[in-house]
């Protein structure tokens, strides 16, 4: 029989040498399961306990939370190439982000190719001057994806003017 020690038994059937067990998706994080076997004369061996995680949420997204960070937080840049800091925080009990893929804009998380997950990433901004956003889909072991971006001005053209000496 399979249980989860307290409240229910999830299988209790013959033998078989691989089971497929239904657990509730309403208690996330690491669960309990204690496994005990018995043969047709009901010798029942001692009862051997495992550990699963049911990680049914996406990360966590917003302050103090997952994010990245354009250059330290800088709102301007002349220069193309600018520093990711990435930082990623799944749930509590959670798979852990394993994952993330980066873009210009909004992303589309579904199609897009991930790579795994680091916590700093050197990215080259789209050229031309103006706003820029970077996307970065991050996606946990269970593949529960969460988005974050950040914008930063890309200015190229040096400052101008004229100095008269009266």
């Amino acid at each position: 029989s399979i249980t989860d020690g307290a409240e229910g038994e999830f299988y209790n059937d013959e033998y078989a040498p691989r089971v497929v067990i239904n657990v509730p998706a309403d208690r996330p994080g690491t669960q309990p399961l204690l496994i005990t076997c018995s043969d047709p004369a009901n010798n029942t061996s001692e009862s051997v306990g495992v550990e699963y995680v049911l990680d049914n949420l996406a990360p966590l997204v917003g302050a103090r939370q997952s994010r990245v960070s354009i250059n330290g937080g800088a709102t301007a840049t002349s220069r193309r190439t600018v520093l990711l800091a990435i930082t990623a925080i799944d749930n509590e009990g959670g798979s852990g982000v394993h994952q993330m893929a980066v873009g210009h804009g909004v992303l589309d998380c579904g199609t897009a190719q991930y790579e795994p997950y680091r916590t700093e990433l050197s990215w080259t901004l789209e050229s031309g001057n103006g706003d820029k956003r970077v996307s970065v889909c991050l996606k946990d072991k269970a593949g529960n994806i969460a988005q974050v971006s950040d914008t930063i001005t890309l200015d190229t053209v040096p400052p101008q003017g004229a100095l008269a000496i009266v």
